[in-house]
């Protein structure tokens, strides 16, 4: 059956794309077959990774979710009975339709009624976006069915996730919904030169194997970006084995 990962976060620009492409990455870098799904109305960027597997699907029409679109969508899932992942990024614009959609067809509900897998996964971004991501996680814990599948990204690329001297994990809204998360993933702070690669490689639209086999990146830049990559898929693996401990 399949698993399907859909990314929810009502603020834009926090990095669910890369959050997707991550997961993508991964899932291939571990053997599993996986399919990607970019429906943000505004920004494709999830799409524009060419090497990877990603289809666009237009869900979003006149400011309402296109019912029609996202029920072929849910029978695709469905209908799935192969071990296959689906990684679905949703873009800010789309995200309280589609979090309306979601829970008045119980779409979660059904979907694990039929033995499949579902994770929520949301960023959480430090510097002037804290703010906004916590509400995000906090409306999705809140609104979403008890014993949802919830994952926390931590992006530390705008700045530290603290706030008042308190860290990420004592933040009174990680505070309030600690026991409904499944995971907490922390993506490793790039300084220097590594910030530098990893810009180019979301800026020119990279995975870290494109990059890899990029020759008009310099070696030490292919190296450091390897070095980012090898530390990012630690931490997932990390993360990644409390998920399968949560499914």
């Amino acid at each position: 059956m399949s698993t399907v990962h859909i990314l929810l976060q009502g603020k834009g620009g926090v990095g669910k794309s890369l959050v997707a492409t991550l997961l993508l990455q991964y899932t291939i870098a571990n053997g599993r077959s996986c399919v990607g799904i970019d429906t943000d109305p505004v920004n494709a960027s999830f799409s524009q990774f060419a090497s990877l597997p990603i289809q666009r699907i237009q869900l979003l029409n006149d400011g309402e979710i296109d019912s029609s679109e996202f029920d072929r969508l849910m029978e695709r899932f469905l209908s799935q009975d192969d071990d296959i992942e689906f990684v679905v990024d949703n873009g800010a614009a789309s995200f309280i339709p589609l979090c309306s959609y979601l829970l008045k067809n119980q779409a979660v509900e059904f979907l694990e009624a039929e033995g499949h897998r579902v994770f929520v996964h949301t960023v959480i971004t430090g510097g002037p976006a804290l703010r906004d991501t916590l509400s995000g996680l906090d409306s999705i814990v809140s609104q979403f069915p008890t014993g949802m599948k919830i994952v926390v990204w931590a992006n530390p690329f705008f700045g530290a996730i603290d706030y008042d001297g308190k860290p990420f994990e004592e933040l009174r809204v990680i505070q309030k919904h600690m026991g409904s998360l499944s995971g907490i993933v922390h993506i490793p702070k790039q300084n220097g030169l590594f910030a530098e690669d990893m810009r180019t490689l979301l800026e020119r639209h990279l995975t870290f194997e494109d990059a890899a086999a990029d020759k008009s990146l310099g070696l030490m830049n292919r190296r450091r970006l390897s070095i980012i990559r090898d530390n990012l898929f630690g931490e997932l693996d990390e993360s990644l084995r409390e998920l399968s401990r949560a499914g």
